[in-house]
């Protein structure tokens, strides 16, 4: 059979066809635009920038910082067609110097996660070379502005992404990861808020600044930040040994009892090289050597209160991604186990802190107290009573246990001493009542 050749408009109309499919084709491949993010929370969206087809960075303004900082949050493969669905979160750190994209660049985050129903949620950590420290300084006066990181991290940050993302928002759909500084920010959260994460880790963690005999030199790292930063050395704690009872209560290993009940990772190196190591990477090791010492700080005072934690120890490593890679490969299989067990809270909860006020589990405590700064200790807390460590006087409000209007015979003993009364629950089912320190309170039900 003879061809015959090609009419021009044969021509025009496969030409016409081929540009459309193109198009087509570059269309569905562009990332899809910028989800719209709300305001809330104390959070000012400013800016959403839709990074690629799982990440999105936002830029937010808080009047607890003072500055506009970013956060990236990184969503599941098909979390748009999948509209119904809710998934876990892990709010993850970066270290030192670093920045919310840098578990992105550095860390391999979105090859890790890329098969795993998970939202990860990576925040700035700080301003300038040292930054926050995850806590809210106690010198919100400094040229770097407000410095409240606690309140941005974990007041503000977490409501906010349950508001704008589908999320489990609870307790249970909640963990906690970081890298040396960000494995201090991870510990110290989970410390100092055991009630709303389920799983904590920390890579090379500086997990310990204030316990043990080589406090000193632990300490040197947020002094030395501080003034890294052009700041003066003690804007984030205080004083030594001023506000030494401040420091130890934003020190993960003095609070290790607070992790009861919370499936917690420690990794670290030894320092020396290892088999990820370029020789770039080898100065940091002197950096691994101390975060190996606060890592073992915190597990044997773990071991030694009696409080589960897994340690993973792999000898030869430096402070450096290639092995918070490796960490976060082995970290991820066990979070999500502990996601899929859908962990209830404790009956009875243990929970200690320096704040004169605090609320954690649904108990509530204001205290009044005889010395400037001082730790108060709730113990075996639970619907049938509770005992408290401290001193002075202070205001307990149980969580909702009982019926509104319900009387419940109660016993507060202090000391030798012991006083018989009813109290009545509030509309909302909560005891409320106030103590002298230390007591020891039973409720008969």
């Amino acid at each position: 059979m003879t061809r015959r050749p090609l009419s021009t408009a044969c021509l025009l109309l496969a030409l016409v066809t081929l540009s459309l499919a193109v198009v087509a084709t570059i269309s569905s491949a562009a990332p899809a635009p910028a989800p719209h993010l709300r305001s809330g929370h104390g959070l000012h969206v400013t800016a959403v920038r839709r990074v690629d087809a799982r990440e999105v960075n936002a830029t937010v303004d808080t009047a607890a910082l003072g500055k506009p900082v970013n956060v990236r949050v990184l969503l599941p493969t098909g979390y748009a067609s999948h509209v119904a669905r809710r998934y876990p979160t892990l709010f993850l750190y970066a270290g030192t110097g670093e920045n919310a994209n840098s578990w992105t660049a550095y860390g391999d985050i979105e090859g890790l996660t890329r098969s795993l129903p998970l939202i990860v949620v990576m925040p700035d950590v700080g301003f300038g070379v040292g930054d926050g420290w995850f806590s809210n300084w106690l010198d919100r006066h400094t040229s770097l502005g407000p410095n409240q990181w606690e309140t941005f991290q974990v007041r503000e940050l977490i409501p906010w992404v349950d508001e704008n993302f589908r999320t489990v928002a609870d307790r249970s759909g909640r963990a906690v990861a970081g890298l040396s500084q960000g494995g201090f920010g991870s510990m110290v959260a989970a410390t100092r808020h055991p009630d709303l994460f389920v799983s904590a880790a920390a890579f090379s963690g500086a997990v310990d600044i204030a316990y043990g005999n080589l406090k000193p030199l632990f300490q040197s790292f947020p002094i030395s930040t501080t003034i890294s930063d052009f700041v003066p050395p003690f804007s984030i704690f205080g004083s030594l040994p001023r506000h030494e009872v401040n420091w130890q209560g934003h020190d993960p290993t003095t609070l290790v009892t607070n992790l009861r009940g919370m499936d917690v990772h420690l990794y670290t190196g030894n320092g020396l090289p290892g088999p990820y190591d370029k020789p770039q990477f080898i100065p940091l090791g002197a950096v691994e050597v101390l975060a190996h010492a606060e890592t073992h700080q915190m597990y044997d005072h773990a071991v030694a209160t009696h409080v589960p934690i897994k340690l993973t120890d792999y000898g030869a490593g430096t402070h450096s991604f290639p092995y918070w890679i490796h960490d976060m490969r082995s970290y991820l299989p066990e979070l999500m186990r502990v996601f899929a067990r859908n962990a209830q809270p404790p009956r009875e909860v243990s929970y200690e802190a320096t704040a004169p006020r605090w609320s954690q589990w649904g108990w509530s405590v204001a205290d009044r107290r005889t010395v400037a700064e001082q730790f108060t200790a709730l113990e075996h807390a639970g619907r049938a009573g509770f005992t408290l460590a401290g001193h002075g006087t202070a205001t307990v409000t149980t969580p909702v246990f009982y019926g509104p209007g319900e009387e419940i015979a109660t016993t507060v003993r202090h000391g030798a001493s012991a006083r018989h009364l009813t109290l009545i629950a509030d509309e909302a089912g909560r005891l409320r009542l106030r103590i002298a320190l230390p007591a020891e309170v039973s409720f008969d039900v």
